[in-house]
């Protein structure tokens, strides 16, 4: 598959997403969670997933245009003391920057109306980004929406020496079968999590 082709394949995966019945949505996405908790605390033992004792600050995204609704993981994450931030866009076309996020910290609109929190204290570098992934291949490559933030984003921290666990979040709906060429610029995720369980790319010792 081609550059060429991607824009009708995001179609079609937004299509395919968008046939998902909001109540199937709402189950599936608490089996995505529990897939991640269990990872954190341990419960998942699986040599093949990424090192979960490095796991400290996380990064999570407010769901939009029916991607899986990580807010009540969010929610339990904090509770169970970690640091939590949500993704702000200072600056279009630019790497995003994470800002703390509590169930009680007040959220603006801000670019593609997408919530996120007041950008009055400093921005934190987490240790494990949640990704929202439309597209993704079992090598760990993913297509979103165009906009290429989270690809700059894991690009700018990389060179920072700053070795984030990239984790994305989709829907099985969502796995690109056959040949997909991906961009020069997209950046290879350490792990997908489906309502399936775990996709995690050879280079992580998955068969």
């Amino acid at each position: 598959m081609t550059s060429a082709d991607t824009p009708t394949l995001r179609q079609s995966l937004l299509a395919a997403r968008s046939a998902i019945p909001d109540s199937r949505r709402q189950m599936l996405s608490v089996q995505i969670k529990q897939h991640i908790l269990d990872w954190l605390q341990g419960s998942h033992q699986d040599c093949r997933l990424p090192d979960r004792t490095t796991i400290g600050s996380i990064a999570g995204f407010w769901p939009i245009r029916e991607e899986p609704d990580m807010i009540s993981l969010l929610h339990d994450l904090h509770t169970l003391g970690h640091d939590i931030s949500l993704p702000v866009i200072e600056q279009r076309d630019a790497p995003l920057h994470f800002y703390r996020w509590s169930p009680d910290t007040p959220l603006r609109r801000g670019a593609f109306n997408i919530p996120e929190p007041q950008v009055d204290t400093p921005a934190i570098l987490p240790s494990l980004i949640l990704v929202p992934t439309l597209g993704y291949t079992r090598d760990g490559h993913r297509l979103g929406y165009g906009k290429g933030y989270y690809d700059r984003t894991l690009h700018a921290l990389a060179q920072q020496g700053h070795n984030a666990v990239s984790v994305g979040i989709g829907w099985e709906e969502g796995l690109i079968d056959g040949s997909y060429l991906p961009a020069a610029h997209d950046m290879q995720l350490d792990a997908i999590v489906t309502p399936g369980g775990w996709i995690v790319p050879a280079r992580n010792g998955a068969d």
